[in-house]
């Protein structure tokens, strides 16, 4: 028999004190020492024939203890743990507080707490769509600069040339330059690869000579460590060269893609993919302000083997499954040049991130009772068997035994709930009711024209 005391730690840890009764760990410590006579060979006696006191006197009597207490350990903590009705969710961290009596400490990790607060009156406000054709025009340039040449001239830098410079850049607070020699770019106003107003001070200078100059980091610069500081810039321009595009005509877009016969083929594509592309760039960045501004509004209490587990998760997937061993860890740390307390400390922070938000998905799936029907489920089966890379597969016999196994079923389960309570979170901060339908397939642009057009092939071919 066992008694216990429990006692609620911070972030979801309870504290069990055990206290064994004397004659259970007596009973364990006679079976330990059969044990050990059954798998010892000691001289003069038979396997298991040794008496007790030529056991204590091999092993002595700590050894016999400690194997005593693994094998007694486990069951006293399952059934301790029955007996106060707790469920872990890790492994606990146990201490031996005293051996007469034996007495143990378990700190156990339960399950998280969240408490969303009046989430149905949370609002997070939607992004505005940017015009469409600003960024389809830079898609053309792109393209033409992409089949353009380059043609080196003597005059100033000027918009969309292309220029060849060392520069040594030295911000105020940081402590390492940034060097390099032969950069090489194009001057693309609305490029995003430099500091904000770099690209600025190069028009106008010329080749060969050497500039001096600084610029101040914008306090919204996206870079938060950079925001608001001064940037000195030393730069020598070594080369400039303009562009000499092609002519934007029916003749250019063929060679782009046979299928486009003219400009307006083109521009009527690349709208399709800029918006497409747009709406899901959009709603991710929607979706991540409405999960952190339910994060910040939500009480979250959590065990730090949460935020392990997701580090430890990073990790696998950084290194390419190579911290699946030891020796292979070892090498990609060495590999990075970083420790694995390192490793850990920068990882963290964005790792309790995840926790959270993954929390509150979870919550929003229990409290508006979310589920994932069998034909949803059965309708991303499809799709997967639809699709060429799977039909035509030489592995095709693996992989129809892979998507039936439990595995994968609920880890698609899993997706289909966690993309619902996308849609519920949505649909909450913008105000607007929840699609019904959220379990049917949906058509792209694509598929909704080609749909149309089939429709309408077999009412012309019915009419004739």
């Amino acid at each position: 028999m066992v008694e216990t005391v429990k006692k609620q730690l911070p972030k979801c840890l309870i504290e069990l004190t055990i206290e064994v009764e004397d004659s259970m760990v007596q009973d364990a410590t006679d079976e330990a020492t059969k044990n050990l006579a059954k798998e010892s060979k000691i001289p003069g006696f038979r396997p298991g024939k040794a008496p007790k006191h030529i056991i204590e006197k091999n092993f002595g009597k700590a050894a016999i203890f400690q194997k005593a207490l693994d094998d007694l350990l486990p069951k006293i903590y399952s059934e301790s743990i029955q007996l106060e009705s707790i469920e872990p969710i890790g492994q606990p961290e146990i201490n031996i507080k005293s051996t007469e009596p034996l007495i143990v400490e378990a700190k156990i990790p339960t399950k998280p707490i969240i408490n969303l607060g009046e989430y149905k009156k949370y609002r997070v406000k939607e992004p505005e769509m940017p015009e469409i054709e600003p960024l389809v025009q830079q898609s053309i340039d792109t393209l033409q600069r992409q089949y353009g040449t380059l043609e080196p001239v003597d005059r100033p830098i000027e918009w969309g040339d292309s220029v060849r410079i060392d520069f040594n850049l030295k911000i105020a607070g940081i402590d390492q330059d940034q060097s390099e020699e032969d950069a090489e770019f194009i001057m693309d106003k609305n490029a995003k690869s430099s500091l904000p107003g770099f690209l600025d001070k190069l028009v106008g200078k010329k080749r060969n000579d050497s500039y001096k100059f600084s610029i101040t980091i914008p306090k919204e610069f996206e870079v938060e460590e950079l925001s608001g500081k001064k940037a000195n810039y030393d730069v020598k321009i070594k080369e400039i060269k303009k562009s000499i595009l092609p002519e934007l005509n029916d003749d250019f877009v063929q060679t782009l893609d046979p299928q486009l016969k003219t400009v307006k083929d083109l521009k009527e594509k690349l709208h399709l993919d800029v918006t497409g592309k747009l709406e899901s760039d959009q709603k991710n960045a929607y979706r991540e302000e409405i999960i952190d501004f339910f994060v910040t509004k939500s009480e979250i209490e959590y065990p730090e083997i949460l935020v392990q587990r997701e580090i430890e998760r990073i990790i696998d997937q950084q290194s390419n499954h190579e911290s699946h061993t030891p020796q292979g860890f070892e090498k990609w740390l060495k590999s990075i040049g970083k420790s694995e307390t390192e490793v850990n400390d920068a990882l963290k922070p964005n790792a309790e991130i995840a926790v959270k938000r993954s929390l509150v998905l979870s919550e929003v799936i229990n409290i508006e009772k979310i589920n994932a029907s069998t034909e949803a489920i059965e309708q991303e089966v499809n799709k997967i068997k639809l699709d060429p890379s799977y039909s035509l597969s030489p592995e095709k016999a693996k992989l129809d035994e892979l998507i039936n196994s439990d595995d994968f079923v609920d880890s698609l389960k899993n997706q289909i709930l966690t993309n619902k309570a996308w849609e519920t979170l949505e649909a909450i901060a913008s105000g607007k009711k929840q699609n019904k339908n959220a379990d049917k397939p949906k058509l792209n642009k694509q598929s909704q024209a080609k749909t149309k057009s089939n429709v309408k092939n077999k009412k012309q071919a019915n009419n004739k």
